[in-house]
């Protein structure tokens, strides 16, 4: 009696459960939004991923900037330790 497949089965049978009512609960959020609705949404996450591509960009001159730091503290012949952390980088 004891078939160690069965929580498995029961782990997949839930598991696809959940994706159909996802599937067709978000269907449903997309047919009752108007136009304006959907154009709203679309420009809010636009909004949401330039501000976060705004940040990435930032973090990345920091840390490119960091980069180069390193090196330049390396090919001096400097002994440890490195120049600290930049103020963005460590959060």
């Amino acid at each position: 009696m004891n078939n160690p497949a069965l929580p498995a089965l029961i782990t997949g049978v839930l598991g696809l459960a959940a994706v159909i009512v996802t599937q067709r609960l978000a269907r449903r959020a997309q047919r009752e939004m108007t136009p304006q609705q959907m154009i709203d949404s679309l420009v809010a996450r636009l909004e949401r991923a330039e501000t976060r591509l705004e940040a990435s960009e930032q973090r990345e001159r920091l840390r490119d900037d960091y980069i180069h730091q390193l090196r330049d503290h390396i090919s001096l012949g400097k002994a440890p330790p490195p120049p600290p952390w930049p103020e963005g980088l460590t959060t």
